[in-house]
C-alpha cells in the first residue's frame, strides 16, 4: 500500500505584512489506519507533540483519532521573510499507511506568549461538545464521514479560543483525498500546494510512496 508524507517545507510572511512575526504551525491529521497509526511520533522540524502539552482526559481520547503537533515558533523579520527550513521542513505526517482516505486540518498561528497557554486553549478545544461528539461515534466505526466530522469540529472550535488570546490565528487551510486520488495529489513526486494570503506565505507537501 501507498504511504504518505505531508510537511510543511516553507513558512514566512507576506510581502504585504508590515513588521517582525513569530510563525507556528498547528496541525490535525487522521485517517482509515489511525488505531496503528496514532503511535507515530511527529518530530520533524523540531514539533513538540501536543500530548506533551494537554494531558486532560478529553484530549487522550480524541488523539485516538488524530495526530496533533505544534512546531516549534520560527521568528520572520521584513528582511528575512521566511523560516530557516531545508529538506521536508515541518513534518505533519510522518511516512504512514492512511489506508484510503486521508484528512488534514492545518493552522498557522504567530505567537506573542511562547505557546505557554497553548496546553490550555487545546484542553478546552477537545472539551467542546462538537468535538466529544465526533470523538465518541469514532470510537464504534472509524469511517470517511466520521473522520470528516472530527476534522470540521476541530476546524470551527479552533478559532474561537486565539480569539483575544495572546497568540492570532493567521490562516487555516483543510486537505482531503482518497487512494484512488492520489491522496488529493499529482500522484507522481512532489505535490506542492501554495498556501497565502495578506499575512502568510507558505507551503504544503505531499508524496506519495509506494
Amino acid at each position: 500500500m501507498s504511504k504518505l508524507i505531508v510537511s510543511v517545507p516553507k513558512l514566512g510572511m507576506s510581502e504585504k505584512a508590515d513588521d517582525s512575526r513569530q510563525l507556528y504551525v498547528m496541525a490535525f491529521a487522521s485517517d482509515l489506519n489511525i488505531k496503528e497509526n496514532k503511535e507515530a511520533d511527529i518530530i520533524g522540524g523540531a514539533n513538540k507533540n501536543l500530548p506533551e502539552l494537554a494531558t486532560g482526559a478529553a484530549t487522550k481520547d480524541a488523539l485516538n483519532f488524530a495526530l496533533a503537533s505544534v512546531s516549534n515558533i520560527f521568528p520572520v523579520t521584513k528582511s528575512f521573510r521566511f523560516a530557516s527550513l531545508s529538506g521536508s521542513g515541518i513534518m505533519l505526517y510522518p511516512n504512514l499507511d492512511p489506508k484510503g482516505f486521508f484528512a488534514l486540518q492545518l493552522f498557522f498561528i504567530e505567537s506573542d506568549d511562547n505557546h505557554r497557554r497553548l496546553g490550555e486553549k487545546l484542553e478546552k478545544v477537545f472539551a467542546t461538545e462538537s468535538v466529544k461528539t465526533a470523538v465518541g461515534k469514532l470510537k464504534a466505526a472509524i469511517t470517511n464521514p466520521l473522520i470528516g466530522s472530527l476534522m470540521g469540529a476541530l476546524t470551527d472550535v479552533v478559532p474561537q479560543f486565539f480569539k483575544g488570546s495572546g497568540d492570532d490565528l493567521l490562516h487555516a487551510h483543510s486537505h482531503s483525498g482518497f487512494d484512488f486520488d492520489d491522496y488529493g495529489t499529482t500522484g507522481t513526486g512532489i505535490t506542492d500546494i501554495p498556501i497565502a494570503n495578506k499575512l502568510i506565505d507558505a507551503t504544503l507537501r505531499f508524496r506519495v510512496r509506494d
